[in-house]
């Protein structure tokens, strides 16, 4: 019973981050937001419980590259909330007057990050994520900045907000900030990297109380 649960569950997740990538892409431009790191996550999000569908529909067993990946996705849409909630929306709505609480913003930054955050609470068993997979939680940030200063020094720009700029968000701005703006990617590194430990840590104790719950 819990399979065909955990099947139709997966099935709804995709649903709805199809939903909420196509109001983004329909709004805004496939282009304009697909550079976005928001947006990645939650096309990576997509992609990964399309596996997922498949691959429990057929009963495969999930190996330890199934939990890496799993880790890796929680802490970027787990991160992508809670940035978007206490750090840039509200630093874009003082600068600019933007709230972004549309039903655009609340898909890809709340109901998806919520919807894979529950996905793991409810279907994964507990105890599989280890403390060795850390290490690649950076993974992401790192990639996304080798990719925004390509992009950028290539010519592309990063206009949501009613800005245009060479970097997807203030902290990232080397011309500006300078040292400044390498430490705070540091600094994410970091952040992104004691996110993998926190959800390993959890995880564990989750573990723990379903044994007790067993005897």
């Amino acid at each position: 019973m819990k399979k065909y649960l955990s099947l139709i569950y997966k099935a709804t997740v995709i649903v709805a981050t199809v939903y909420g990538l196509f109001l983004n892409f329909d709004k805004s431009g496939f282009s304009r937001m697909v550079v976005y790191f928001t947006i990645l996550s939650n096309i990576a999000i997509l992609i990964f419980f399309i596996f997922q569908l498949f691959f429990e529909s057929l009963g495969y067993r999930k190996t330890r590259k199934y939990y890496i990946v799993k880790l890796i996705l929680l802490v970027n849409i787990s991160i992508t909330m809670f940035a978007f909630e206490f750090l840039v929306r509200p630093y874009v709505n003082f600068q600019t007057g933007y709230t972004g609480m549309n039903i655009r913003d609340t898909f890809v930054h709340i109901i998806i990050p919520v919807l894979a955050i529950l996905d793991y609470l409810i279907f994964d068993k507990k105890g599989k994520f280890s403390f060795e997979y850390i290490k690649f939680t950076a993974i992401s940030p790192l990639l996304y900045l080798v990719f925004v200063i390509i992009y950028g020094n290539l010519g592309g720009r990063f206009t949501a907000f009613g800005q245009v700029s060479k970097y997807p968000y203030i902290f990232m701005d080397f011309e500006s900030l300078g040292w400044y703006a390498i430490i705070a990617c540091m600094l994410t590194m970091l952040v992104f990297l004691g996110m993998g430990w926190l959800v390993v840590y959890i995880d564990r104790k989750l573990k723990k109380r379903t044994k007790k719950r067993e005897l």
